[in-house]
């Protein structure tokens, strides 16, 4: 009858209290007890939808388990780059809140902390279950790190890494060319957040501000071309909204190493660049504004001041609602600034919009100091060989030397 719909269960108590939840869950356990036992004799399926570490710096994977059973000692199986890695659990542990105790055994409809597992990430699945990982938020700033010389880089990386195996939304990494910790999120607020959690947490203060080519190199220059985040010409900011083309290309049975390809493929993609037109694009926000017909026209001006554009209002009664897209970089502490004069009344939704021409272009390029002809990861001259020797040719020259146009 419950399977059915035909019955719905009540119950009362308070969690905020801690009254009645063991009991409610009790009868949950019970009424759904004959599913959950057919459900353990079959194989393991299990997603892991959440990274934390404990006191002791101890890396917990939470695990729900939708079928079969887990059991300390065993080994699980998931992949990563396309490798398969195997691990063995250690330690399985029930929480309640903070608080938690060791069990041997977890099976289908429980939800576990998992010691052992070293690598997996949030939203990977075990068994026959779709990953989550496609449904990560997408960020809209990228931010560096600003801290004190005295505080120890290579400690402070360790330190957001954990973070970022907790969110991996972050995309924390390190730039060896400015020598900076990088990390992308949200806004400003999530900017606040992560600085209370890094001085709580690790004891740092953190200011956020086929034929001519065959077919296996094709493949290499494919994999050359989306094997790593490529810089413009205009800031050295990563590339964004571009079709790349392979037109053709030619190998050597003598001249032809390891490494050519890869060294010329990076070179072919900056001498295309030099030979376009470079747009200058930033991330925006796509919002929903919801406000007393009375801030109606503040807001409009605010919009169109942070260089945003957006619908006609939807006007219902006394409400208004707008929805459009703004620069994150203008727009980013507006939630703050739609609260203080709405009185806390007005409420806003923001998510990431993509990105569109920079409102600022010529400030952000001469700001950025990014000279293209200094970067030495990303020269857009070719390499050309005489008589046994290497010499270098600029991108506006090397056309007519080249034998396969």
């Amino acid at each position: 009858m419950i399977i059915k719909r035909k019955i719905f269960i009540a119950g009362s108590g308070s969690a905020l209290n801690d009254q009645g939840v063991k009991e409610f869950f009790d009868q949950l356990a019970l009424l759904t007890d004959r599913v959950c036992s057919a459900q353990n004799g079959q194989k393991l399926q299990a997603l892991l939808y959440k990274i934390s570490h404990d006191q002791d710096n101890n890396r917990v994977s939470h695990i729900k388990v939708v079928n079969g059973s887990l059991k300390v000692r065993e080994e699980l199986e998931y992949e990563i780059d396309q490798k398969y890695i195997t691990e063995k659990i250690t330690e399985l542990r029930i929480y309640n809140g903070q608080d938690y105790h060791n069990v041997n055994q977890v099976k289908a409809g429980e939800i576990a902390g998992v010691l052992g597992l070293s690598k997996v990430g949030a939203g990977t699945a075990f068994g026959e279950l779709d990953s989550l990982k496609s449904d990560q938020h997408q960020t809209a700033l990228k931010s560096k790190v600003i801290y004190d010389k005295e505080v120890n880089t290579r400690s402070l990386l360790k330190s957001f890494k954990i973070l970022d195996a907790e969110d991996p939304s972050l995309e924390v990494g390190w730039n060896s060319k400015t020598e900076e910790i990088q990390i992308n999120v949200i806004g400003t607020i999530q900017l606040e957040i992560l600085k209370s959690l890094i001085k709580e947490r690790f004891n740092f203060e953190n200011r956020a501000s086929t034929d001519d080519l065959n077919r296996g190199l094709q493949n290499l220059v494919k994999q050359h071309i989306l094997e790593r985040e490529h810089r413009g010409i205009l800031t050295g900011s990563p590339l964004t909204d571009l079709k790349i083309i392979l037109l053709t290309g030619k190998s050597h049975n003598k001249h032809t190493s390891g490494g050519d390809f890869k060294e010329a493929t990076y070179r072919a993609l900056r001498q295309g660049l030099e030979k376009s037109k470079n747009i200058l694009l930033e991330p925006f926000y796509e919002f929903k504004i919801k406000i007393n017909l009375d801030y109606l026209g503040r807001v409009i001006s605010d919009i169109e001041k942070a260089k945003g554009s957006f619908e006609p209002p939807d006007v219902s009664g006394e409400q208004a609602v707008i929805r459009g897209q703004a620069p994150a970089a203008t727009f980013m502490d507006y939630p703050l600034e739609l609260r203080a004069f709405t009185g806390g009344k007005g409420i806003i939704n923001f998510k990431f919009g993509g990105y569109d021409l920079c409102h600022n272009s010529e400030q952000i390029i001469k700001e950025s100091n990014y000279n293209k002809n200094k970067d030495g990861e990303y020269s857009s001259s070719s390499i050309f060989c005489s008589r046994g020797k290497g010499y270098t040719v600029p991108w506006d020259q090397a056309e007519s030397k080249m034998h396969c146009l």
